[in-house]
């Protein structure tokens, strides 16, 4: 038992500072009492525990705590495993994250790569350029590149006056005006 409680003390040290107290307060003569320390630092659930206390026989309460004890060793290593695992990969997202962000910083600095918000926002503007509006629409499509440049990507307001832009884009309006397209005329056969 206490090699046990050697090993769960080396994956976990939080279980070194109870056997301190423990130490502390009894000492290692008294089988049963460690037995019944030993079997509160286990996760155990009630029954398992009652079935501890119940016995009086030491050695089958040593037994019994014995059997806890590898319980939680397992339970301690897999959870420290699966801990590690996580870390790792976090560490590895986090670290990838890192050097992409560093990446696009630097190629924006050398003026390599713009962002994909500045080079759409641009795209539109000259897309849009091109169109003859009147003063209102014209006035409408300003303001909603400027909204566009002013919110975030993943805002759902920016995707709505994205698409309302693209659509203005693709509207006959201005390619009417621009002669791109004829406007439609009434019936092809007069209606007697």
């Amino acid at each position: 038992m206490l090699a046990t409680l050697k090993e769960l003390i080396q994956i976990n040290p939080l279980y070194s500072e109870e056997i301190k107290l423990f130490l502390n307060r009894s000492n290692l003569d008294d089988p049963g009492r460690l037995a019944d320390f030993a079997a509160g630092l286990t996760s155990a659930d009630g029954q398992e525990l009652q079935k501890v206390l119940e016995s009086f026989d030491v050695r089958r309460r040593i037994d019994l705590v014995l059997v806890l004890l590898k319980k939680e060793l397992e339970v301690t290593r897999l959870h420290t495993k699966i801990t590690k695992k996580i870390e790792e990969k976090i560490s590895s997202q986090q670290r990838e994250f890192f050097l992409r962000e560093q990446l696009k910083a630097i190629k924006k600095e050398l003026g390599l790569e713009k962002d994909a918000k500045t080079s759409e926002i641009e795209k539109f503007e000259e897309r849009l350029k091109g169109l003859k509006l009147n003063d209102d629409a014209q006035r409408t499509v300003t303001e909603e590149i400027e909204k566009l440049k002013l919110l975030d990507t993943a805002s759902p307001e920016y995707h709505v006056t994205r698409s309302y832009l693209d659509w203005l884009d693709h509207s006959p309006v201005g390619k009417v005006q621009q002669g791109l397209l004829q406007p439609r005329q009434g019936p092809a056969h007069p209606r007697p």
